[in-house]
């Protein structure tokens, strides 16, 4: 039972930390359109929660029941999202010209914070 859980859970972690990471990926590497980068912020906040995810599903999960190639997967999709927003970062401008620029930045800065304070409550409790 508790080995049933502990895939349940960890796949459901790392399944949604894959798809933010190849959700940033596939944003830093368009130019164009709607599912692009929309600015710095932007950027910014989609990093923070790729980061965050990925730090919870390395503490959470029990990585001697599940296969360690998905944590691999995970941080190589994660690196090449990286690489691609700091490719993508001086053609980004500070501020988009959106409506929702304000609000966007406002969630961006509280994402970081949160994923910071997050990250370093995980690492102490679970560490």
């Amino acid at each position: 039972m508790t080995t049933t859980v502990q895939y349940t859970v960890g796949g459901l972690l790392v399944l949604v930390a894959v798809v933010m990471s190849a959700e940033l990926l596939f944003r830093a590497w368009r130019h164009r359109g709607a599912q692009r980068l929309q600015d710095r912020w932007d950027a910014l906040n989609r990093f923070g929660n790729a980061l965050l995810m990925s730090v919870v599903a390395l503490l959470s999960v029990s990585w001697t029941v599940f296969p360690e190639g998905l944590w691999y997967l995970l941080v190589a999709l994660l690196a090449a999202a990286t690489a691609g927003t700091v490719l993508r970062w001086p053609d980004l401008a500070w501020r988009s010209d959106a409506a929702k620029a304000g609000a966007q930045r406002a969630s961006a800065l509280g994402t970081l914070v949160f994923a910071a304070v997050a990250v370093a409550v995980l690492v102490v409790v679970l560490v």
